[in-house]
């Protein structure tokens, strides 16, 4: 393996420790566990690259919107950002920092990478950092964070699923709702694509910059109660049902 050479970082700060892992700085505000090669550099920086573009298909360039980004390359790291050992090793995994402090983590996402995915994943990612600019992920249900993420960055990718009734995702408001369907059920693609057609048919959108502006006056709409009550109010004034028939507006 070839190591990175310091001068590589000569005009970002020296590795940081982040719960015992140590990240090097490759751009602003992204970090790659260390050590990795030039390549590895190279490659992240052109899937963050990308994954900006993705959100800003739906969302307008903001230079107040710097959320920080973790690029882990192991299990363990992702461990010490705050994934579960069961799901660390999946190479594929995005979520938020959720083991960073309050005021980090809201605003830190962690990917895995680089791979072929990590770009998708990213996107997936900085969605729900962006509308965390304007509501609590647990102020909005989370069938309608993760649908819209879904259909924003094409990742997971719903080639192989249709809308379908035999699930009612909407009913799956919180994350101990959304969560325990995913451990019965072990169908997780299938919930975030069912997701994301309920998002589309709840939205109407024409591309996805309308999708955007409608999540954003939704979130900002949105009561910032994190009560079952509020949840249940949003879904049921907010969401319509899928029937057999419906159809999505898949870009």
């Amino acid at each position: 393996m070839v190591i990175l050479a310091p001068l590589l970082f000569a005009v970002t700060p020296s590795s940081a420790d982040f719960n015992g892992i140590a990240m090097f700085p490759i751009g602003k505000s992204v970090y790659i566990e260390s050590p990795a090669t030039s390549e590895d550099v190279d490659a992240t920086l052109k899937d963050v690259q990308a994954a900006y573009v993705g959100l800003h298909r739906a969302f307008s360039p903001d230079p107040s919107f710097q959320p920080i980004v973790f690029v882990c390359r192991t299990a363990r790291c992702k461990v010490a950002f705050g994934a579960t050992p069961q799901a660390a090793p999946a190479s594929d995994l995005g979520f938020a920092a959720v083991a960073l402090a309050d005021e980090t983590r809201d605003r830190a996402v962690v990917v895995t990478g680089p791979n072929a995915s990590t770009a998708r994943v990213l996107t997936h990612e900085l969605v729900h950092a962006r509308m965390k600019t304007w509501a609590s992920y647990d102020a909005l249900p989370v069938w309608f964070n993760e649908g819209l993420a879904t259909a924003i960055a094409d990742e997971p990718s719903c080639a192989n699923f249709e809308p379908s009734s035999e699930i009612d995702v909407t009913a799956l408001v919180t994350k101990s709702e959304w969560q325990t369907h995913l451990e019965t059920t072990g169908q997780p693609l299938r919930a975030y694509c069912q997701a994301r057609y309920a998002t589309e048919a709840w939205s109407s959108f024409a591309n996805m910059r309308e999708l955007g502006a409608k999540a954003r006056a939704f979130a900002v709409a949105a009561p910032q109660s994190r009560t079952t009550t509020s949840h249940r109010s949003v879904r049921l004034e907010k969401s319509p049902r899928l029937s057999n028939g419906s159809q999505s507006s898949k870009q």
